[in-house]
């Protein structure tokens, strides 16, 4: 059983990491930055819903980056931010940096098997993350002006 401080202190750094890399990535403002950490805080929020609930992790970096890209949306077209510098600076968590480096270095050693299906997952999951966020950024701003 975790504590409240632990979910705390991981919040806290989502919400940096993703604001710094608005800042120091993408050249952002203080606006931008404070949108970031806010999309970062929201990765930290569904993370801790993929933990508790047993079946949700199938489906929870999509959903993750859908809800970031339309915040991110919203977000970007109500205080004039770069949505593209914000939403990729929300979802830097969610990218199979690691599983794409274990994945290369394993089937550089010749364990073809394990590597190419480590591959072939974190493929899927930057595809399925790339379309969400594509999906949402077709969302209008205001989805209820008719």
């Amino acid at each position: 059983e975790l504590s409240l401080t632990f979910y705390c202190i991981k919040t806290i750094c989502y919400m940096v990491a993703s604001a710094t890399i608005s800042v120091v990535f993408y050249k952002g403002t203080w606006m931008s930055f404070m949108v970031a950490g806010l999309l970062g805080a929201i990765i930290a929020i569904m993370s801790f819903v993929s933990d508790i609930l047993p079946h949700s992790s199938l489906v929870s970096e999509t959903l993750s980056s859908l809800m970031v890209g339309f915040l991110g949306v919203v977000l970007s077209n109500a205080l004039g931010v770069c949505f593209q510098s914000v939403s990729l600076s929300g979802l830097v968590w969610l990218l199979p940096g690691l599983s794409l480096t274990v994945a290369v270095i394993e089937l550089g050693a010749a364990k073809l098997m394990s590597g190419a299906l480590r591959l072939l997952q974190a493929t899927i999951s930057a595809a399925a993350i790339g379309t969400s966020i594509m999906q949402s950024s077709n969302i209008p701003a205001n989805p209820f002006h008719f």
